[in-house]
């Protein structure tokens, strides 16, 4: 969909965009060939600003369409490199930035799924993050980046982040994630139906004094986090478009939530002396547990 983006450029908005679909002009290069020689100043100037897109767009710099385009606009940019787009949450042991600890981190490519637990190797981490070229959270601008960016100062964050507490309002979805995921369709192992995020701390403690299970029912509480965030993301793209009378021949079909990844659990003694150790393999994750 970014290919038939007009809304970063300077003097165009929501209703000049729409025109422009309407009248066929559905992507850059087709805006391009339709004007003529003699130009206005704000066509050349569009013109300029759209060879330069295409020029960011080979070269896969979305820094240029970060500065550039609305951030209500960023779900256009996830939807162009879907295989690309990282959906992340973290655990705690507490909300507040400065007393409390990162516990784990669990994140999300196309069908993969990755930890990283306390204390441990955080190279897988911070290789999702550098890949991606977009990411999406649940109230992450208020906490899960900010711990993030405490925890590790030189942590890399892709400059293109959707923050669906906020996105998801606009097509009419208030709440925490917990209470919008029903409305949507979207359900949640047995295992951990009902729990709520005072649980995760818990959950924690009782695992840093062996207890196995858990563990599975933190790990399993966070996965489950992040595939109902592919849920409403796709939801609410699909909303926006009605709102917004996006044509359909512009739009693209949300499909996060068809790449649903899975935890694949393996109980063997890590390599190393470590309590814990994960690693992506054949699109899945691996848990061992050693204590």
């Amino acid at each position: 969909m970014l290919l038939s983006t007009f809304q970063h450029i300077k003097g165009i908005g929501k209703k000049t965009e729409l025109a422009l679909w309407d009248n066929g002009i559905t992507t850059w290069e087709k805006y391009i060939k339709n004007n003529g020689h003699q130009l206005s100043l704000f066509e050349k100037e569009t013109i300029t600003t759209l060879n330069e897109s295409i020029k960011a767009y080979k070269n896969g710099n979305l820094a240029f369409f970060a500065n550039r385009l609305p951030r209500s606009e960023y779900y256009r940019i996830a939807l162009t490199y879907p295989q690309d787009t990282i959906f992340l949450d973290i655990e705690t042991t507490g909300l507040s930035l400065y007393y409390d600890q990162i516990t784990l981190v669990g994140w999300s490519i196309g069908r993969k799924y990755g930890v990283y637990l306390q204390d441990q190797d955080e190279a897988g981490l911070l290789e999702a993050l550098n890949s991606a070229k977009a990411i999406v959270t649940f109230n992450g601008t208020i906490f899960d980046l900010k711990f993030l960016q405490k925890w590790f100062p030189d942590i890399y964050i892709p400059p293109i982040h959707i923050d669906l507490r906020f996105f998801a309002k606009r097509a009419g979805l208030s709440g925490g994630q917990k209470a919008i995921e029903p409305k949507i369709g979207y359900k949640r192992p047995k295992l951990i139906e009902g729990m709520e995020g005072e649980s995760a701390p818990i959950l924690w403690y009782k695992y840093r004094r062996g207890d196995k299970a858990s563990f599975k029912e933190l790990v399993t509480y966070n996965h489950a986090d992040i595939e109902g965030m592919k849920w409403i993301f796709d939801y609410t793209i699909e909303k926006i478009y009605d709102i917004n009378k996006i044509p359909n021949k512009i739009r693209s079909k949300p499909k996060f939530s068809k790449f649903n990844s899975k935890i694949n659990w393996a109980s063997r003694k890590p390599k190393k002396k470590n309590s814990y150790r994960a690693s992506c393999k054949t699109q899945r994750i691996e848990c061992f547990f050693g204590f």
